[in-house]
């Protein structure tokens, strides 16, 4: 029995389980809108939603090694994600970074920054996303599957033999 599908079936139980959440954020946030309009960008959330769950299941096969041989390091993956997530504009605009380049640089390099401001393009402002956006956040989630699958796959023998 692979060690990875215990990842794998997390992750998708995850996707599933969010599906509804998901719906009804985008409809409240339609609905809030001064002037309620249904755009067709808002198809766009489908494939974003599948991104987002590939870029955390590549997240999830690297993290499940590194706690696998170093538990401890599980706290200190909690406090990185933290950062990860209030450093993707969640709670404020990038405009507030105005004054510096530098900071704006790496907040827009932020790979989940770049997921939500796709996902608000798509449902607040109803336009597509630029296609420069969707291949930065498709390179970042894919390419996240890619390395987190092998590099949890180069360990697969030693899963089997801890108790």
């Amino acid at each position: 029995f692979p060690a990875g599908c215990s990842v794998i079936s997390r992750s998708v139980r995850n996707f599933l389980e969010g599906i509804g959440p998901a719906f009804v954020a985008a409809t409240v946030a339609l609905a809030l809108q001064p002037s309620f309009r249904l755009p067709t960008a808002i198809f766009g959330i489908i494939p974003l939603y599948l991104l987002l769950h590939i870029f955390c299941l590549g997240l999830a096969l690297i993290f499940a090694k590194l706690t696998f041989f170093i538990p401890d390091l599980a706290a200190l993956i909690n406090l990185a994600l933290r950062g990860l997530f209030f450093l993707s504009g969640v709670f404020f605009t990038i405009d507030r970074f105005q004054t510096s380049n530098t900071l704006t640089n790496i907040v827009e390099a932020n790979p989940v920054y770049q997921l939500l401001a796709a996902l608000r393009s798509c449902i607040l402002d109803g336009e597509w996303p630029l296609a420069s956006s969707w291949l930065y956040i498709s390179a970042w989630s894919l390419g996240l599957l890619l390395f987190g699958f092998v590099f949890f796959w180069r360990s697969e023998k030693h899963y089997a033999s801890s108790r």
